[in-house]
């Protein structure tokens, strides 16, 4: 048991040491109604993930169908960003692409205003494990600001991968550590049918869960967007561009 946690552990320090291309985001600071939609779903998530971690042992008649949810389930942001422009690895004059991206803002004199969580969420990236709450931009700042940082940047320096959509990441769900978890612990193939039964069961279960996430009265529901920053390969900030 030991030498399975100890895998997942590895497993989960690779996945946040991966390196990372340089991306323009706003640091969103501590946001109660974020938090609060966090635990919810951490609730869930585990909630999910034991069910259906219980079933796929029981399917393959292993006799260790107790599991360590709190390891496998969902994985909290503790950052709360929200993402304007993604660039390639071909970025590498991260200083000049921030110094004219701030002289474009500061001309444009584009203002501090706010955004709102709408309480739709959703699962994207490569493998839909990012969790994340979407955000409506009524004032237009978040698109304003896209278009000022486009203007100025190499289309080739641009990833593309996704389109834009406002969003808020809540957390992960660490579907390779589960999968790496259940073939070890039950000594079977990751490839094993039973595992992707189990993950395509977890997968439409949270699809459905996150569709529309709790909104809770009780906490604004307001986002302040007063600066940028674009952050380097390093996942530090290289500049941040406050607006008037």
């Amino acid at each position: 048991m030991k030498r399975v946690l100890s895998l997942i552990a590895m497993v989960l320090v690779l996945e946040n040491a991966a390196a990372t291309a340089p991306f323009f985001l706003i640091e969103l600071g501590e946001h109660q109604h974020i938090r609060w939609m966090q635990g919810v779903m951490s609730s869930v998530v585990n909630a999910v993930v034991a069910e259906e971690v219980h079933d796929a042992l029981v399917a393959i008649d292993s006799p260790k169908a107790v599991v360590p949810v709190s390891i496998l389930g969902f994985e909290k942001k503790q950052r709360l960003v929200l993402s304007i422009v993604y660039l390639t690895d071909e970025a590498r004059d991260v200083a000049g692409i921030a110094s004219i991206a701030e002289k474009r803002i500061v001309k444009a004199s584009i203002a501090a205003g706010e955004v709102q969580i709408n309480g739709d969420g959703g699962m994207f990236g490569l493998d839909e494990d990012d969790l994340v709450t979407k955000i409506v931009d009524h004032s237009g700042i978040l698109n304003s600001l896209r278009k000022e940082i486009l203007a100025t940047i190499d289309p080739v320096l641009v990833d593309k991968t996704f389109p834009f959509v406002p969003d808020v990441s809540l957390g992960r769900v660490r579907s390779q550590a589960l999968v790496d978890f259940v073939s070890k612990f039950a000594g079977i193939s990751p490839h094993q049918n039973e595992i992707k039964i189990m993950m395509d069961r977890i997968n439409t279960r949270l699809n459905e869960v996150v569709a529309v996430l709790p909104v809770h009265s009780k906490f604004t529901t307001a986002i302040a967007v007063k600066s940028v920053d674009l952050y380097g390969f390093d996942r530090k900030s290289v500049k941040k561009i406050t607006l008037r």
